[in-house]
């Protein structure tokens, strides 16, 4: 049972400093509602249907029905993200509040707006998202479509607070992160607009969300003090800075080469179109690897550092060169470029 009188403790939904001040105001509960839910990784979260739909292009025409559930399953994964990012913000209230870049933003946003306020927001969202799944899995004669739907509520529940928080447990932490914000709703938005499954639509939509687990570990090197401090027993601070910036590196790298594979297996892409969107993938990935490399080197001078102002300093640069909403949209449209060209050249 959730117990919003509780004093705020990490993983726990409890009222903030804010609830015991004035009523927030419209302004503020918007402005609230907009930093909670995390609106700059929207760009990212557009790939839950442009990657689906272009992998249902390949085997079926445009049609207007396609732009219908298309735009559905935009709006329901849409209230999932707002969902999952909002209810992660309170579960770290305390932490963001301990964070001196861009994170204690989130923890201001809350102690303006107030913790109920946006919890009611979050509850209206699930209560949408969730009578839409329902309907669509009626009308369309797809169970799997509230399967999908609740496990994602589910596991993002799970990840954000007591007694599972699996947030804190080692590699649950990224793993639980890729079915949230990557495995249901791609399969989601799949089987909503595909009449069937299809073993290499699937493959590559596997390999897409293995290609962000580098993501959750790269950005968590920003916050390894916060997170060591809460206990927050991450890879990072389980193994440290370093070997988990290089597993990242590594897990990148095979995916991506997956990736790049299964787009060369396609007997239609072995032309000069094929070439040549093949190149581009690699360019924009080999631009990510550079990025994590540089996240490596910084990672390696905070570790030798010899003196707490010296680790401080190249924290706060770690903080500041960390951009993981751009590694994710670099990443997924090198996907997408894969996928679209498979479409327009078939």
């Amino acid at each position: 049972m959730l117990d919003l009188n509780r004093t705020a403790e990490t993983g726990n939904l409890a009222v903030s400093a804010a609830d015991a001040r004035p009523r927030a105001t419209i302004g503020a509960l918007l402005r609230g509602w907009w930093v909670t839910s995390r609106m700059e990784y929207l760009p990212d979260a557009l790939v839950h249907v442009a990657l689906p739909l272009l992998l249902v292009l390949r085997q079926q025409h445009w049609s207007a029905q396609l732009f219908k559930l298309s735009l559905v399953g935009l709006a329901v994964w849409l209230m999932g993200h707002w969902v999952g990012s909002s209810l992660n913000c309170l579960a770290d209230y305390e932490v963001d509040r301990l964070d001196e870049g861009h994170k204690a933003r989130l923890a201001a946003a809350i102690d303006r707006a107030g913790t109920r306020p946006i919890l009611f927001v979050n509850v209206v969202e699930i209560a949408v998202a969730t009578l839409a799944s329902f309907w669509l899995a009626y009308h369309f004669g797809k169970p799997l479509l509230v399967f999908f739907w609740l496990a994602g509520l589910a596991v993002a529940y799970l990840y954000s607070f007591e007694p599972f928080r699996l947030k804190r447990r080692n590699f649950l932490n990224p793993l639980a992160l890729a079915l949230i914000v990557y495995a249901t709703p791609l399969l989601f938005v799949y089987h909503l607009l595909s009449p069937a499954w299809n073993a290499y639509d699937v493959a590559l939509l596997v390999v897409y969300c293995f290609q962000m687990v580098p993501m959750f570990l790269a950005d968590e090197l920003s916050d390894h003090d916060e997170d060591k401090a809460e206990g927050v027993n991450n890879p990072c601070v389980v193994y440290g800075r370093v070997n988990a910036c290089r597993l990242a590196i590594a897990v990148y790298v095979l995916s991506c080469a997956a990736s790049l594979l299964l787009f060369a297996a396609q007997p239609v892409t072995r032309n000069a179109a094929g070439i040549f969107f093949l190149i581009l993938s690699v360019l924009i990935y080999l631009w990510v690897i550079r990025e994590f490399v540089r996240l490596d080197r910084v990672s390696r001078a905070i570790e030798a550092a010899n003196s707490s102002a010296a680790r401080e300093v190249l924290t706060r640069e770690l903080k500041t060169f960390s951009k993981t909403p751009a590694w994710l949209v670099a990443t997924s449209v090198g996907v997408i470029l894969l996928v679209a060209s498979l479409v327009y050249l078939s």
